[in-house]
This record gives C-alpha cells, structure tokens and sequence, in this order.
C-alpha cells in the first residue's frame, strides 16, 4: 500500500507539471480604415498631346461599324444594282434596287468613339468604356485613352492618352472612371495606380473638362485596389474598391 501511495502521488506530481493547452489564437483580420486624399498634382487638358490609333492588334468585331462614314459608305455600296463585295467579286450577283422606308430618327446625336489610344498595351477585348456627360460636354475614357465632345458631336479635345491625363506610366493603370456632378459643376475621374497600390483621381477646377484638373492619390498601402466605383452627393466624392492582395489571388474585403 505503501509503495502504492507513492505511486500515486509521483503520477499526480507529473500531472502537474504538464502545461494545459494553450487557448486557440483568434483568427487574424485585417481592419480596413478610410484612405486620406492627397495632392499630387494638376493637369491642363487642352495642352495634353493628341495621339493616334492604336497598333496592337485585337480581335476585329466584323458587324461593328468603323465609324459613320465608313458605315455610310458601306451602305451606300450595298444599295447598288449589281454589287458584289470585294472578296466575293468572282461571284455573279444579280439584285434589284430596294426602296426602304426611312426610319424615324429617336437618337439625335452620334458620336464616333475614341479610336483606342498608343500606348495600349493591354490590347483588351471587349474594351474597358466609361462615359459622363456635363451640360456641354461628353466626356468618354476607353481603356487608355480619352475624348472629348461637345453636346452638339464636335470634338473638343481629340483623342489624348489617360497616361498623360494622371500623369502615371501607361502599362500601369486599369479601370478608368469619369462622371459629371451637376450640385457642384465639377467633373471626377479616376484610375487605378496598380504598381503604387493606390486610386489617382482628378477634380475639375470648372464645369468644362477641357480645362484644368487637380490631381490627388488615395493610398491602400500592401494591396490592389480592384475596379473603383464611384459617386457623389451635396458634399462628397467617394470611391468604393473591392481590395485584393497584390497577387490578385485574395480577396481582403470592401474598401471606401
């Protein structure tokens, strides 16, 4: 009984000693604050450099039309007696002249797009479009490039690259956004700066977006501010991003 006891009493005494499990730590999570604008610049529109189509070759849409008058001109040909495309013309085609009835026109205003813009690296299809319209103004951003339009279909501001506009390298950006806020007569643009892990967003200095725009960055330091959406009110501009790490492979949460 005796060594029974001391037994015991040494299991107990180890018993003891061993340490308890230590309470499972809380899964980590990351709390997302609002981002501070700051200044980083300004930019005249009307002195930003025009520049041409771009040369990276993307997929062709072969029933869009390549402009009014490439659209007029085909119809133009297809309404003639007798004629037979350019690649089917060892066809024999005979056709009698149509009289359609004109339509009634419901859109009186078209306008021709931008043409793409150099650089465009990405050479997306379908294109990445945004447009605002102000209250003599159409202002439209395709992927890289922008253009600007009176509300009458004349060109304003030919097409420009958004490199130029945010003053940011080309093969950076992504996600371009533009709107015209009527309370306070000031157009908002805005792209993301994927390197730089920020939003860059430009406020008009008047009601004419072939002005003058000042610059301003959003940081979200460490992560990708995925595709901006944006709105106004009386007092605010807000951008909302849906936030990823910088591989794009985890989505972190909503970001405002």
């Amino acid at each position: 009984m005796k060594n029974s006891r001391v037994l015991l009493l040494l299991f107990a005494s180890i018993l003891l000693l061993i340490p308890t499990a230590a309470p499972r730590a809380a899964a980590a999570s990351i709390t997302l604050t609002p981002g501070t604008a700051s200044l980083i610049g300004t930019v005249d529109v009307s002195s930003l450099q025009a520049t041409g189509q771009s040369t990276v070759n993307t997929n062709q849409a072969p029933l869009h039309s390549q402009g009014l008058q490439a659209y007029d001109q085909a119809k133009a040909q297809a309404a003639q007696t007798g004629y037979v495309p350019a690649d089917e013309a060892a066809k024999t085609v005979a056709t009698a002249p149509s009289s359609p009835t004109p339509l009634t026109t419901t859109v009186g205003l078209i306008l021709e797009g931008a043409p793409g813009g150099s650089p465009n690296p990405c050479g997306c299809s379908p294109p990445d479009v945004i447009v605002g319209a102000g209250p003599n103004h159409v202002f439209e951003m395709v992927n890289l490039a922008g253009i600007i339009y009176t509300k009458a279909g004349a060109v304003a501001k030919a097409t420009f690259g958004l490199d130029t506009f945010f003053n940011l390298p080309a093969s950076s950006m992504s996600d371009p956004q533009v709107s015209y806020d009527s309370s306070s007569g000031r157009w908002f643009a805005s792209i993301i700066d994927i390197p730089n892990s920020r939003v860059v967003f430009a406020v008009s200095t008047s009601n004419d977006p072939t002005g003058t725009f000042n610059l301003y960055s959003v940081s979200d330091s460490g992560r990708l501010p995925d595709q901006p959406v944006t709105g106004t009110n009386d007092d605010k501009y807000v951008i909302s991003v849906n936030d990823f790490n910088t591989a794009g492979t985890s989505f972190i949460g909503v970001h405002y």
